[in-house]
């Protein structure tokens, strides 16, 4: 890595798995928004197909409004 070579050292085990975490832990911050959005989307449609009812209509903005910003990243972090 640059920071390896700019302290004029091997690339090790732990620069890697820090390398990996931190790629994981931002990816998972970029992506996981999203999937709550797609995931309330299709039970919205499976509750609708089961009780014939009419569609519950799922935003980002209406989810931000009604339960704020953490909602979105709600199960991302290990418990």
């Amino acid at each position: 890595s640059e920071v390896a070579r700019l302290q004029q050292r091997e690339t090790g085990a732990f620069d890697t798995f820090v390398a990996g975490a931190l790629a994981g832990a931002g990816a998972t911050f970029v992506t996981h928004p999203p999937d709550v959005i797609r995931t309330r989307v299709q039970l919205g449609r499976m509750m609708q197909a089961r009780s014939g009812g009419s569609r519950v209509p799922v935003s980002l903005t209406k989810i931000i409004k009604e339960e704020g910003w953490r909602a979105l990243w709600v199960g991302s972090l290990p418990r």
